[in-house]
Formats: structure tokens, C-alpha cells, sequence
């Protein structure tokens, strides 16, 4: 579990890395230098629509890291929705040589769904009370926007033509490597308060342990004595009760004889069942 917790911040700044590491590489295919540095080579071609089959894919990765699969699995099946379409577009595009196939409008409506849900999810997740999920909610607003705006853009299904979605992408990378920030901070502390704990159950564990070993070793000797004395009190009994018949006023300790004959027995009983419930808890 502790490995787990450990694992998990690192996995959210992966995932970011990943997300901006795609968009940064479909930004700059998609520029003129780019175009001239490799004389206009085939491959750019398909370098800017496949990663915009793919570059959902970490981003819904990296809402999951926060919300959990959401709402009935909601974020789940938009990744599973996500990835088949991925698998389908890049095999499409490969085969028809034509990577833009499932380009418009597929690729548009299927980035708006993941927008919704991971917002939706987001918006009602109990992390919104966090400071690091309202760095991520306005991120998400701004990128949301601008995704929204770019894939109805892209169909004609607006009247305007206004491209803003790398300012936006900005500043959502901002947000996120804030959240990031935070996120990896808080699970750190966990991690460690976590670790503090199990150091002071192992000191806990090993005081016990010692504690139980001190009694042990003496009430051994309870045990091994009172099993003597049991044994000895039948031995000396008839001796003891030859020698109260011939003097009346014999005693024990100062307890008459009569009296002690009937007590001596119970008192080294009662000894050794009392050491017998201290050997069973200290060893339960």
C-alpha cells in the first residue's frame, strides 16, 4: 500500500509530461521551419493526426489520477472509447494513406465527450474541496473552452473562426504542473506520516516484545516452583499430620495446623493458575 501511495504523484507528473510532450511535438510538426528543416518530408503527414488520436489519452489518464474512474465508471469507458477509436484511426490512416480519415468530424465530438466527463467528474468529486482541484478546475475550464471552441471550429458547426487553443493549453499547463505540484506534495506527506506510523508500530512491536520476554522468564520460574511445592506439600502432608497428633498447639507460620492443612494446597493451586493466565496473555 505504502508503494503504492509512493508510485502514484509520479504517475500524475508522467502522464503531464506525456500530455505536453505530444502536444509540444503536434505544435511544432505543424509549423512552417518544421516543414522546411525536413523538405516537406512523407512522414509529417501523419505525425500531427495521430497524435491527435493519442494526445487524449494521457489527459484522461491523468483526470483518472484525481477523480478515480468517476461516476459509473464514467472515465473509464471514455478511455476505452478513446483508445479503440485511437487503435481504428491510425490503422485506417495507415492503410488509406490518408491519416485525416477519421479526422472530422469523429475525432471532434469524441474529444468533447472526454472534456465533459473529465470535467463533470472533476466538478463533482470530493476533491473540488482541495486547493489543488480548484488549480485544476480552472485549467480545465480554460482548455475546455478552448478544445470545445477548436473541434466545432474544425466541422463549420460555428460561426466564428477564432484559434485560441494553444493560448489556452498554456495556461492549462500551468495549472496542471501547479496541481502536479500540490498533488505530489500532499501524497508525499501521507507517505511519510504513513511511514512514521509503521516506525512506531515496529518500536511498539519490539517494547513488547522485550516486555514479554521479562515476564515470561520469572513466571517460568512460578510456573516450575508451584508445580515443586505442589508436589512437596504431598510429600511432608503425612509427616506434618503425625507431628500435629502428638502436640495440640502445632502450627504453621502461626496459623494452627488444622487451619493451614486445608489453605496451603489451594494457596500454591491459586499460584500456579495465576502464572498459567500470565504465560497465555503474554503469549496471545
Amino acid at each position: 500500500a505504502i508503494r503504492k501511495l509512493h508510485n502514484r504523484p509520479y504517475s500524475s507528473l508522467l502522464y503531464l509530461g506525456l500530455f505536453t510532450l505530444l502536444y509540444g511535438i503536434r505544435t511544432l510538426s505543424e509549423t512552417n521551419i518544421t516543414w522546411y528543416i525536413f523538405d516537406n518530408h512523407p512522414l509529417l503527414y501523419y505525425i500531427s493526426p495521430f497524435i491527435t488520436y493519442i494526445i487524449p489519452i494521457p489527459f484522461i489518464l491523468l483526470i483518472k489520477q484525481f477523480t478515480g474512474w468517476g461516476w459509473r465508471s464514467s472515465v473509464r469507458w471514455v478511455l476505452v472509447l478513446q483508445c479503440t477509436y485511437t487503435c481504428a484511426a491510425v490503422s485506417i490512416g495507415l492503410v488509406s494513406g490518408y491519416p485525416r480519415a477519421l479526422e472530422v468530424p469523429y475525432n471532434n465530438f469524441i474529444v468533447i465527450l472526454d472534456v465533459l466527463v473529465g470535467y463533470g467528474n472533476l466538478y463533482f468529486s470530493p476533491l473540488i474541496r482541495n486547493l489543488e482541484s480548484r488549480f485544476f478546475k480552472i485549467g480545465i475550464i480554460a482548455i475546455a473552452g478552448a478544445i470545445i471552441n477548436e473541434n466545432l471550429v474544425g466541422p463549420d458547426l460555428v460561426p466564428w473562426r477564432f484559434h485560441f487553443e494553444q493560448l489556452f493549453f498554456f495556461i492549462l499547463i500551468c495549472f496542471l504542473g501547479v496541481l502536479v505540484i500540490f498533488h505530489i506534495l500532499r501524497q508525499q506527506k501521507q507517505l511519510q506520516q504513513q511511514l512514521m506510523q509503521a516506525d512506531k508500530m515496529i518500536a511498539l512491536g519490539t517494547l513488547v516484545s522485550g516486555v514479554a520476554h521479562e515476564i515470561n522468564n520469572p513466571n517460568n520460574f512460578i510456573l516450575l516452583n508451584s508445580e515443586i511445592l505442589a508436589r512437596t506439600w504431598k510429600d511432608i502432608e503425612p509427616v506434618l499430620k503425625r507431628h500435629a497428633g502428638s502436640d495440640e498447639d502445632f502450627s504453621l507460620a502461626g496459623v494452627p495446623y488444622e487451619e493451614a492443612k486445608e489453605n496451603i494446597p489451594r494457596f500454591i493451586s491459586d499460584i500456579h493458575q495465576g502464572a498459567e493466565r500470565i504465560k497465555n496473555i503474554v503469549q496471545h
